[in-house]
């Protein structure tokens, strides 16, 4: 469904003359309404500073998963962060036919530092030590706003661009997601604990066998 919403975004708010309208309509609206000051200090903080504080986070809550050897968690994340990272550089600069922007005379579609901060926010998501309560989805939601609006404000994107990297993470969180919990159900049983639970099964038979032996002694 994210992925369907990607496309269908790009197709109908790049390529027709009311979706750019709508587009340069709510750049304009951002850029012209907030301070110089604060627009450079939302660039400076959620294009810069938190995807950086996002890695290093994620980088140690990879790391104390590691520890812990667990493995999926560690691997969903990264493959998260790399596809998107990768997909959406890619689909901006060779594989979507470019399309001037409201701000650029390039292809801004989707916004790759948007889809970087984005996709190490899942990441930290997904490593964190528990699932986020009421007050976590506030902070996680805030960060992701902060990314969206550090991309926006200084002119280096317009707002359709990071709704496409928001779109875009989602697919890939879903897709990666989806083939992590097919492979752990179509993993075959571990044969150590079967092969554990032999011996005491034996040692019970012996058991048994042992008092029959003696109560037949004492019959005799």
């Amino acid at each position: 469904m994210s992925l369907l919403a990607f496309g269908l975004l790009y197709l109908v708010g790049i390529h027709t003359a009311s979706g750019r309208w709508v587009d340069e309509a709510l750049h304009r609206s951002l850029v012209e309404t907030l301070p110089i000051s604060v627009r450079q200090g939302l660039m400076l903080a959620g294009r810069l500073l938190t995807p950086l504080v996002l890695a290093l986070v994620a980088s140690a809550l990879a790391l104390r998963a590691v520890w812990l050897r667990r493995w999926r968690p560690v691997g969903e994340a990264v493959l998260i962060t790399v596809i998107s990272v990768i997909a959406a550089y890619a689909l901006r600069t060779e594989w979507l036919p470019r399309v001037a922007s409201a701000v650029t005379d390039r292809n801004g579609y989707p916004s790759t530092h948007a889809a970087a901060g984005l996709s190490l926010l899942t990441a930290v998501a997904i490593l964190w030590f528990r699932r986020p309560g009421a007050l976590g989805r506030v902070v996680f939601g805030f960060v992701a706003l902060l990314v969206m609006l550090g991309n926006v404000t200084w002119q280096a994107h317009r707002p359709l661009d990071v709704i496409g990297s928001a779109l875009l993470v989602t697919a890939v969180t879903c897709v990666v997601g989806a083939a992590s919990r097919r492979d752990g159900a179509a993993r075959p049983p571990d044969p150590g604990g079967a092969s554990r639970a032999l011996p005491r099964a034996g040692a019970g038979m012996d058991e048994s066998s042992s008092q029959l032996h003696d109560a037949d002694l004492r019959a005799r």
